[in-house]
């Protein structure tokens, strides 16, 4: 409904809309239903797709993400800031090729959600904040690159490489049980894996083998 009302510029529909969608978003939290909110953000990271051309909502749609994600978290859903830094990368990728001015707030979106927490790394929020990184380089976007870069320093150079290492590794495209989504986290296609090692190499002296 949401996207049909952006492909319409029905702007009331669409507002009606998201507001549902973060109602539906606040009662997934409230129940801890982490299947709940893998399914929401992934519906809401297609949406950005019919806003892609549109950024201040698109803009609003970054701090939407971050918002809930930091929200499930507070309430003991640790795992959703890591969904939510995989779905938001993806949405700063595809508003850095499309050329959206809104491409440098949604990254900084994506960096508010920390990796490292008082028992350490997050490792699925380092793996999206490495695929994102590298996304950027493959698309020329060198400044906001190295912003993933900066914001990762804070990580041992040899668990970065080891990470990204694990990344371009990875053989299995489909998660290996029935999801919406289907496609693993961290699956990485062979020609974008290069960028990686690329980018992996910002972050910190130890370079990463070719895989």
């Amino acid at each position: 409904v949401a996207a049909l009302a952006a492909r319409r510029n029905d702007a009331p529909a669409l507002l009606v809309a998201t507001r549902f969608f973060h109602n539906y978003l606040r009662e997934a939290i409230k129940r801890k239903d982490v299947h709940a909110l893998y399914d929401l953000f992934y519906q809401y990271r297609t949406l950005a797709m019919d806003l892609i051309d549109r950024p201040d909502e698109l803009r609003m749609l970054g701090k939407r993400f971050r918002y809930y994600a930091e929200q499930a978290a507070t309430n003991g859903v640790t795992f959703a800031p890591q969904i939510a830094g995989f779905d938001l990368g993806w949405v700063v990728l595809e508003a850095t090729a499309k050329g959206s001015p809104a491409a440098p707030d949604l990254l900084t979106e994506v960096l508010a959600l920390r990796h490292l927490g008082s028992t350490g790394p997050a490792m699925m929020l380092v793996k999206a904040k490495l695929i994102l990184g590298a996304g950027l380089l493959e698309r020329g976007a060198s400044d906001l690159a190295q912003r993933v870069a900066a914001d990762l320093s804070d990580l041992p150079a040899d668990l970065v490489a080891q990470t990204a290492n694990g990344l371009m590794a990875m053989q299995e495209r489909a998660f290996w049980e029935v999801t919406d989504r289907q496609v693993n986290f961290e699956w990485v296609s062979a020609e974008h894996r290069a960028h990686l090692g690329r980018f992996a190499a910002l972050v910190g002296p130890t370079l990463c083998s070719d895989v």
